[in-house]
């Protein structure tokens, strides 16, 4: 019997008086470059709708972190702005300020 290869094994979420974190186990070791055009997404509905998508192209391009808000037409995504706090290996880890995404803890 053939058996597929798991991109993600588990997901875990946390977090503190100011920030938001998440930690993506995943079955593919992304510092040796098997990302090849991969885009991790989460989105928040409520209070205010926000995207936070990591994106994993290849090794020799920039990976990016971009917070994207809903247009107030819902005609699509705006990118409000890219985060620094992110790490890529076989384990995915982020984190956002509540603020950024209009939410309190």
């Amino acid at each position: 019997m053939h058996q597929i290869e798991t991109v993600l094994k588990a997901m875990y979420y946390g977090f503190s008086k100011t920030n938001l974190f998440f930690r993506l186990d995943c079955g593919l070791d992304f510092s040796k470059g098997e990302c090849g055009g991969y885009a991790f997404g989460i989105i928040f509905y409520h209070p205010k709708e926000y995207k936070l998508e990591i994106t994993c192209d290849t090794p020799e391009q920039k990976r990016k972190l971009i917070l994207f808000k809903m247009g107030d037409q819902h005609e699509g995504w705006e990118k409000v702005k890219e985060l620094d706090s992110f790490g890529i290996n076989k384990i995915i880890e982020f984190g956002i300020p509540f603020d950024d995404i209009e939410a309190v803890p």
